[in-house]
Order: structure tokens, then C-alpha cells, then sequence
């Protein structure tokens, strides 16, 4: 009974002096995601990956550095996920396509779903200039408690050092960061590239230690937005899929190249290799996913022990009038 007295005293004494109660590691509500693991959403499911994982509460990120225009250290000294999205705009965008950028990368439903303090980079492979060893994320920054209840206990925790405006305040630049990212693709129109070196920059994020996705992170996850036309000193893709409309099978693909060569090309994950998430920009050549590009991409995956997940376009009409005829 003295027990119980003192434990209501107290909470009493925390609520009158503005004490809040000490935030216990802890993981996403697992009611959301378990959601979407039985049903067909698969980008949902894809950035559940890591849901699970207990996590503190970073004081020194929402207290130290909410109110700093300057700041992008919202990290946690911890490491737990780092999900980096390459978008290949080596042959422009269509403006449905564009809008499917927007609408699956960028759209906050989707961000509230990634853990607070992960890592997000985004990464422009144009074709134009810089290869994929001098290539640079427009943005690399760790994402902050967001100030609103989501499925985190963070987002809507709020300890003494900082207040919930800061708070959100702080998430704001991260948002807006992430919309100056996408705004930067959305002005590409045909601005074409003259190689797409995507198995090269796989091979560059497992090896560069600027882009910082290495195996000290709990999790890892890539989105590649691509048409999957992997053009390149090393592999040429073009001269069949695109050209003859039937790609070479993945095994004469490697005898293309002599085996030191292909071994060189390949990541090195240590033993958490990151999944991936493909939105195949399919509807200029491979309509009918009947050319064997994804076959190839999907024998690549299987063969370093990633897992791969796609999806594809829905607007390919369109797209196809305005290739064939500029005046459409």
C-alpha cells in the first residue's frame, strides 16, 4: 500500500514539474505493418524491413539540433537502417513517370514508415559526365522524430530538453530536403545520358565508404527507378534488348566479360546484404515483360544473395504515343 502511495506521488510530482517519464527502447507498433505484410502492397512492405527493431530515443538529435537551419546531424550514434534510392535518368522522364517518382519515394505516407534516425541518400545516375566512382547523393541525411503519432513511439515522444514545436520544426527541413531531391528530376524532360552504369554503382555502394552503406547498419535497402538498360563499357544490354528486343540470357551476359572481371564487378556485402526494391520503367521497351531484362536483373540478384522485389508502370499509353510521335 505504502508501494502504491509512492508510485502515485510520483507520477504527481513528474505531471506538476514538467518531468516526462524516461523513453524506453522500442520498436514500431507492429499492428501497421503486419497490416501490410498479408496484403499486396510490396513498397509497404518493403519499408517495414526493420520495423522490428528496438530503437532509443536520441535526445541530443531533437534537443541539441531541432532550431539549426544548418544542422543535417539528425543521426543516432546507433546504426540502424540506411535505405539508398538510385534513380536512373539516363533516358529522361515522361511526366507520368515523374509522377510515379513522386508518388512512391517521396510521398509522406510512405516516409512515415521509415524508422527514425535510418539514413536516406538519393543518388542521380544521369549518364552525363561523372561516373559512378565520382557520383554524389543529392541528399544523404538521417531522418528526425517527425513531432506527430505515427506507428513510432518516437515521432510523438517529447522529453524536457526540447519542445514538440522544435521537434517538428526539425522535421520540416528533413521534408523539405527530400522535396528539393525530387524537384531535381522533375526538370530532366528527354535530357538523355550516354551510359547507364547501374551494376557499377551497386558495386560502388557496397565498396565507397563516403556513401556510407556499409555492414555496420542493422539493415540495408536499395530502390532502383530504372529502365534496367545497363549501358556501359563493361555490359551492354542495349545492343539486344533494346535493339533486337530479345535479351541475351544472364549467363551469356557474364561470358561476355572474363571471369576477373565479372568477380571484380560484383558487390561484397559481408553477411547482411541489403533487399531490393526495382520500379521497372518498362513501358518504352518491354510492354509486355516478354524481352527477358528482368530475368537478367533478377539471375544478378539471386546470384550475389539479395532479394529482389519490383513493380512497374501503369501509364505505358501515353508514353508510348510520345515516343513515337514528339508531337503528341
Amino acid at each position: 500500500m505504502k508501494l502504491k502511495k509512492y508510485f502515485v506521488g510520483l507520477v504527481a510530482f513528474a505531471f506538476l514539474y514538467g518531468c516526462v517519464p524516461p523513453f524506453e527502447p522500442s520498436a514500431a507498433d507492429p499492428q501497421i505493418c503486419s497490416s501490410y505484410n498479408e496484403g499486396d502492397e510490396e513498397y509497404k512492405k518493403f519499408l517495414c524491413v526493420g520495423s522490428d527493431i528496438k530503437r532509443s530515443y536520441n535526445a541530443y538529435t531533437t534537443a541539441e539540433q531541432a532550431g539549426n537551419k544548418e544542422s543535417g546531424n539528425w543521426c543516432s550514434s546507433k546504426k540502424y537502417g540506411h535505405t539508398f534510392v538510385l534513380v536512373d535518368s539516363t533516358e529522361g522522364y515522361e511526366e507520368e513517370q515523374y509522377a510515379l517518382l513522386l508518388n512512391q519515394f517521396f510521398d509522406e505516407a510512405n516516409v512515415e514508415l521509415v524508422g527514425p534516425y535510418d539514413k536516406v541518400s538519393i543518388l542521380a545516375i544521369d549518364g552525363r559526365g561523372k561516373q559512378a566512382t565520382e557520383l554524389e547523393p543529392l541528399m544523404s541525411e538521417c531522418k528526425p522524430p517527425s513531432g506527430k503519432p505515427t506507428m513510432w513511439p518516437h515521432d510523438s515522444y517529447v522529453d524536457s530538453s526540447t519542445t514538440d514545436n522544435r521537434i517538428k520544426a526539425t522535421y520540416r527541413r528533413f521534408s523539405n530536403k527530400l522535396v528539393e531531391a525530387g524537384e531535381q528530376f522533375a526538370n530532366l524532360g528527354d535530357t538523355t545520358g550516354e551510359y547507364s552504369q547501374l551494376i557499377e554503382q551497386v558495386k560502388e555502394l557496397s565498396r565507397n565508404n563516403k556513401l556510407d552503406f556499409g555492414s555496420d547498419y542493422e539493415y540495408r535497402k536499395i530502390v532502383i527507378f530504372s529502365d534496367l538498360m545497363q549501358f556501359s563499357d563493361n555490359i551492354d544490354l542495349i545492343a539486344s534488348c533494346r535493339n533486337k528486343k530479345k535479351c541475351v540470357s544472364y549467363e551469356d551476359m557474364k561470358n561476355q566479360m572474363n571471369e576477373r572481371l565479372w568477380e571484380n564487378l560484383k558487390p561484397s556485402w559481408g553477411t547482411k546484404k541489403p533487399e531490393v526494391y526495382v520500379y521497372y520503367l518498362q513501358c518504352r521497351h518491354d510492354q509486355g515483360l516478354d524481352i527477358g531484362l528482368l530475368d537478367i536483373w533478377q539471375s544478378y540478384f539471386d546470384e550475389l544473395g539479395m532479394k529482389m522485389t519490383y513493380d512497374i508502370e501503369t501509364s505505358c499509353e501515353d508514353i508510348e504515343k510520345k515516343s513515337k510521335d514528339p508531337e503528341v
